[in-house]
């Protein structure tokens, strides 16, 4: 999973990694929601 993300140089770059990780983590409950998709309440 480190190997998705070892060029990251920002936050964005490494959400690939983190989608990884959670569909890794098989649960059907977890989810990633990158910050252009979440809205400041």
């Amino acid at each position: 999973m480190l190997a998705k993300a070892s060029g990251a140089n920002t936050i964005e770059q490494a959400y690939t990694a983190v989608e990884f990780a959670i569909d890794a983590l098989g649960d059907k409950h977890s989810m990633f929601a990158p910050a252009c998709l979440v809205k400041e309440s």
